[in-house]
């Protein structure tokens, strides 16, 4: 298998592998809460401590999937071709 535009996938994959990691980043999943006690701060507080970046794609099958197209994408994109000859001069 040989390859004809490799070079154009990898330059790709550089800027949209780290762009979709960067959206997931900055993507915040917060819910709006009444909070009747002071007490409740000290877990909001630990809950931000856990949202650390890398915390967050740990178990995201939605981004397991587009990381799984976006790499389908760019195998097209490089040009796959199959030589059916293997050397054989005819």
């Amino acid at each position: 298998m040989e390859w004809l535009t490799p070079m154009i996938a990898v330059y790709a994959a550089a800027v949209s592998v780290p762009l979709l990691l960067l959206l997931y980043f900055l993507k915040l999943k917060r819910r709006e809460q009444i909070v009747s006690s002071t007490l409740l701060w000290k877990r909001a507080v630990q809950d931000l401590q856990v949202n650390a970046p890398f915390q967050r794609i740990r178990h995201n099958i939605l981004l397991l999937l587009q990381l799984l197209m976006l790499l389908l994408i760019l195998l097209a994109l490089a040009g796959p071709i199959l030589s059916l000859l293997t050397g054989a001069q005819i």
